[in-house]
């Protein structure tokens, strides 16, 4: 394998893929005009930049001509149902359409950053792969049934021969998360907007391990396997938990029961634009999304980092871009008349 195409180069588990990727490979990153692949570019990443988009199927086979494997880590995390389209436009269809040209380029090998809700919560103890698939109650949230719909295709096209490979990884945390998608709870927390906490529970994970879970996929899985990387099974309150003495911060002084919370974060979706907890994502948080990955780990021979470092490097981001934050909206106010 020589050559490499990469979705998703200027996110936030993509940029660190083509970061950790071999030297030896050729790496070509799919973008549109106006992507920010400086990220790429301040870490001395060599690759070729190839215009096109995942909506367009004609630049797809154009960039792929003599690609032998793929990394599909582009995708669009939100919460908001009135970007619905736009999440089933990012997660779905732009995946639709890169299965399609894989197939039709006869790529060798073609890894997909899968979700993890897609698969579903643990009812009792870990999600495994033999018990996984139990999202239903959930399907009405446009990116879970983005994601899920998705999860359909991928198995469609693996029985049509598609070499597909996916990673579910647990949510990402780590350095150079520039949308904060996934640490958007913590950073209210940090603003003290977030008093209390939701039962149910999530699986953490650096973005580095992500990452490097995808390439070794690349290089060394299986054709057809299907490998979940959770990193930390925790509760919201175990998180919190191990963030309060690390932020100097209280913890949110109260777990609220999962009707409570969905009840308000629907209220403040009416108040604040953006509320600090959408409503679907109250419903998701009732659960506990948590994966036995041991199986997916050993046969990738993914090593997670501690926490502690994870969540360290985390706070310290998000404590630096509320201060960029807060300078950007100083030099913004209109001038004091007299």
């Amino acid at each position: 394998m020589n050559t490499i195409l990469l979705t998703g180069g200027s996110g936030f588990i993509g940029h660190w893929v083509a970061r950790l990727l071999p030297p030896h490979l050729t790496l070509r990153i799919l973008a549109r005009p106006y992507s920010d692949l400086s990220l790429l570019d301040r870490a001395n990443v060599r690759y070729e930049r190839v215009t096109g988009d995942l909506l367009d199927p004609t630049s797809l086979l154009a960039a792929l001509e003599g690609v032998e494997g793929v990394i599909h880590a582009a995708g669009y995390i939100s919460f908001d149902r009135r970007r619905a389209t736009q999440i089933r436009l990012a997660n779905l269809e732009a995946t639709l359409n890169l299965f399609r040209a894989c197939g039709a380029q006869r790529v060798s090998r073609v890894v997909y950053t899968a979700s993890i809700f897609a698969l579903g919560h643990a009812k009792q103890g870990l999600v495994t792969r033999e018990s996984a698939f139990n999202a239903g109650a959930l399907l009405d949230i446009p990116y879970v049934q983005a994601k899920r719909e998705a999860e359909l295709a991928a198995r469609d096209w693996m029985e049509q021969g598609l070499p597909l490979v996916r990673v579910y990884p647990g949510l990402c945390l780590g350095p150079e998360d520039r949308t904060r998608s996934s640490s958007s709870t913590i950073g209210e927390w940090l603003r003290g907007r977030l008093p209390v906490l939701v039962e149910g529970g999530i699986c953490y994970l650096d973005v580095r391990d992500a990452a490097a879970a995808h390439v070794a996929a690349l290089l060394q899985g299986e054709v057809g396997a299907q490998y979940l990387i959770p990193g930390y099974n925790l509760t919201h309150y175990q998180l919190f938990e191990q963030l309060a003495p690390l932020a100097g911060k209280q913890l949110p002084w109260l777990t609220v029961p999962a009707p409570l919370a969905e009840l308000g974060a629907g209220l403040l979706e009416r108040l604040i634009d953006p509320p600090p907890l959408y409503r679907d994502m109250a419903r998701l948080m009732r659960y506990r999304w948590w994966y036995d990955g041991q199986s997916s780990e050993a046969a990738l021979g993914i090593h997670y980092r501690p926490l502690e470092e994870t969540l360290r490097v985390t706070l310290a981001e998000l404590r630096d871009a509320a201060t960029a934050d807060k300078q950007k909206e100083a030099t913004q106010k209109p001038p004091l008349t007299e």
